[in-house]
C-alpha cells in the first residue's frame, strides 16, 4: 500500500476566516470605486471630514457617496455608530457649498470662463437634470431642499442635532479658508409643530 502524499499547503488558521473589519470593507470599497470617496467633495467638507475622521470614511460612506452623488435611490443598511447620517446628507451639504462658491469648478457651478454662476440645481428625486440656470450666489432658492422623513420623534431630534454640530464646524473650515459658507437650515416638524412654524418653514 502506498504512502499518502503530504498536502505542501498550510492549515489556515482561524483568523483566516474570520469577516473583514469594518475599516477593510470601506477600503474595499474606496478600491471597487476607484478613487478617494472625498476627492470630489468641496475643500472645505473635505479638510473638516479628514479633521474629524482621520481613519477615513466608513464603509457605508465610502459606498453611498458615489451612488448618491448619481442620484440614484439609494439603500444603505448598517449598524449604529458606522456614519449613516453623514453618508446620507454629506453629498447635499457638500452640494450647498459648491453652489454658494463663485467660480465653481467645471461640471459642479459653471464651465471654466463663464464667470462661475451656472448651476445644475441638485436632485434627490432620480430624475435627469433640472435645466441649467445662472444667478448670482446669493440667490438661493427659498424654503425645503432636502427633506429628511423619521418614523420617531426623537430620532429626527437626533438627526437635527447631528447635522447642525457638522453644518457649523464645516462653515467656520470655510471661514479659514477665505471663503463664505452658505446659509444652510435645519428645522424639524412634527404632529406637534404649530401651524405658524410649519408654514414658517416652507417660505424660510
Amino acid at each position: 500500500m502506498g504512502t499518502e502524499a503530504n498536502d505542501p499547503r498550510p492549515e489556515p488558521t482561524p483568523s483566516a476566516h474570520r469577516p473583514p473589519t469594518m475599516e477593510e470593507r470601506a477600503g474595499a470599497a474606496m478600491a471597487m470605486a476607484g478613487a478617494d470617496p472625498l476627492a470630489d467633495f468641496h475643500p472645505a467638507v473635505r479638510r473638516w471630514f479628514e479633521g474629524r475622521f482621520p481613519q477615513g470614511p466608513s464603509e457605508p460612506q465610502a459606498a453611498g457617496w458615489p451612488a448618491i452623488r448619481r442620484r440614484e435611490d439609494t439603500l444603505i443598511a448598517a449598524p449604529t455608530g458606522t456614519g449613516k447620517t453623514l453618508a446620507a446628507f454629506l453629498v447635499c451639504i457638500d452640494d450647498f457649498f459648491f453652489r454658494a462658491r463663485e467660480g465653481a469648478r467645471t461640471g459642479r457651478g459653471g464651465a471654466e470662463g463663464s464667470g462661475g454662476d451656472d448651476e445644475v440645481p441638485f436632485r434627490l428625486d432620480g430624475g435627469p437634470p433640472l435645466p441649467r440656470t445662472r444667478r448670482a450666489a446669493a440667490e438661493r432658492p427659498q424654503g425645503v431642499e432636502v427633506l429628511y422623513v423619521s418614523p420617531l420623534k426623537a430620532l429626527a431630534a437626533d438627526i437635527q442635532q447631528n447635522l447642525e454640530t457638522p453644518l457649523a464646524e464645516i462653515g467656520d473650515v470655510a471661514r479659514s479658508m477665505g471663503g463664505a459658507p452658505p446659509e444652510i437650515r435645519v428645522g424639524m416638524r412634527s404632529g406637534d409643530t404649530p401651524a405658524s412654524a410649519r408654514a414658517a418653514m416652507l417660505k424660510k
